[in-house]
């Protein structure tokens, strides 16, 4: 009977289940790590940032520059936050 508990949504009316009642969630791309080396045993990773300018900069330890063409391909790890939809 826990079983059937834990897999149930919560009934009360405090659920915050509503609040995201608004269609399919729409994603934008903030920022991606990569790396840079000739394979994982060298080199290093770097994270390319998204700036409220629309251009990606790349972090590389105390460096910081644009990035004039960002390795969208080539990333580890993709950071995304959700899109406000709200009229």
């Amino acid at each position: 009977a826990v079983l059937d508990n834990a897999t149930q949504p919560p009934s009360d009316n405090n659920s915050n289940a509503d609040a995201f009642d608004d269609g399919p969630p729409t994603y934008a791309l903030v920022g991606f790590v990569s790396h840079i080396g000739s394979n994982t045993s060298s080199g290093h990773y770097v994270a390319h940032i998204k700036q409220s300018d629309g251009n990606f900069y790349i972090f590389d330890d105390e460096k910081i520059a644009k990035s004039l063409k960002p390795p969208l391909a080539l990333g580890y790890l993709y950071l995304y936050r959700r899109v406000d939809r709200s009229p």
